[in-house]
């Protein structure tokens, strides 16, 4: 499947700042991950990788939202210590329950990668967008 760019939505206060059409939203299948812009050509190619542990950031996995205002409202805390713009990326999972998956409430930790979800979409979180 070829990943597909959506335009994020003018009326965010009305779709709750969800970003993505509600067949994804409402697919417990699909979860969503914010990263810098810089970011998403690399992870188009190459997929997701699980941080170092020693590379500053302390995390041994992937963290996805389970809806894109959870992924929206971590782009824009992110980014008041790291501007620039910022992208939210749609995957859907083959299943939740596997090894190497720890499911809370409102989001998942990837520890393995293993299988990889498959990106489905991203959206554009622009350094202009400010949360109203």
């Amino acid at each position: 499947m070829t990943e597909m760019e959506y335009v994020l939505p003018d009326n965010l206060k009305e779709t709750g700042y969800c970003v993505f059409p509600a067949d994804l939203e409402d697919d417990g299948l699909v979860l969503f991950h914010g990263t810098p812009a810089d970011n998403l050509e690399s992870i188009l190619e190459n997929g997701f990788r699980i941080p170092s542990q020693d590379g500053g950031t302390g995390l041994s996995s992937v963290s996805f939202a389970k809806s894109s205002s959870m992924a929206l409202g971590h782009v824009c805390t992110k980014r008041k210590s790291e501007p620039g713009d910022y992208v939210i990326i749609a995957v859907r999972y083959e299943s939740l329950e596997r090894k190497g998956l720890k499911v809370n409430v409102s989001d998942v930790h990837d520890y393995t990668l293993d299988p990889a979800p498959e990106v489905v979409g991203f959206c554009r979180v622009p350094t202009t967008y400010r949360y109203a």
